[in-house]
C-alpha cells in the first residue's frame, strides 16, 4: 500500500468513528431526555443481531447494573421481541392480562426491576432493525401524551442509526 492509500484509509477510519462516536452521544441524550419526558426509571435501545439471531442492548439510560450487556433476547420473546414480532407498541402495565407472566418472559423486566414497561419497534434501513424499551420500577400507567412523545422519539431514534449506518 502507498503512503496516500494509507492516509486515506486512516482518514475514513477517523470519520467512521467520529460519526459512531456522534450517534452515541445523540442516542445517549435522546434515552434521557425520553426518561425525563416521560417520567420513565429505565431507558434502552436493543439493535436486532441478525447473525446470532437476537436482541441486543446497545445504549440503555438508568439502568441499575450491567446485566443488560449479557441479555440476548430472541426476536419474538420477551416484550421487545413481542413489538418487532407484532410491527406495534407493546405495553405492559399491572393491569395488563397476563402481567405476571409477561414480566417473567422478559429479562431485562426482571434485570432492572421494572413493574410497566413500553416496548416500540425501530426502523433502521427499512425495516424493523431495533425496538425502544422504556419502563418504571413503581405503578405508572402511560398517558397518550407519554405514547405521543415516545413515538416521536423512536423516529428520532431512527433518523439517527440510519444516518450512522450510511
Amino acid at each position: 500500500m502507498e503512503r496516500e492509500d494509507v492516509l486515506i484509509a486512516m482518514c475514513d477510519a477517523d470519520r467512521g468513528w467520529s460519526r459512531m462516536g456522534k450517534a452515541q452521544t445523540e442516542m445517549e441524550e435522546e434515552l434521557s431526555d425520553l426518561c425525563a419526558l416521560t417520567c420513565s426509571d429505565f431507558s434502552a435501545f436493543g439493535k436486532i443481531d441478525r447473525s446470532e439471531h437476537c436482541i441486543r442492548w446497545t445504549y440503555v439510560h438508568g439502568n441499575r447494573n450491567d446485566r443488560y450487556k449479557r441479555i440476548m433476547q430472541r426476536p419474538g420473546k420477551g416484550l421487545a421481541g413481542l413489538a418487532i414480532r407484532l410491527g406495534r407498541p407493546v405495553i405492559i402495565e399491572e393491569d395488563t392480562p397476563e402481567y405476571a407472566q409477561l414480566r417473567k418472559d422478559d429479562p431485562l423486566m426482571l434485570a432492572e426491576l421494572l413493574t410497566s414497561a413500553v416496548a416500540i419497534p425501530v426502523q433502521i434501513g427499512g425495516e424493523a432493525g431495533g425496538v425502544l424499551l422504556l419502563g418504571n420500577r413503581e405503578k405508572h400507567n402511560l398517558f397518550p401524551a407519554e405514547m405521543e412523545r415516545i413515538t416521536n422519539a423512536v423516529e428520532r431514534i431512527s433518523l439517527i442509526l440510519n444516518q450512522d449506518k450510511g
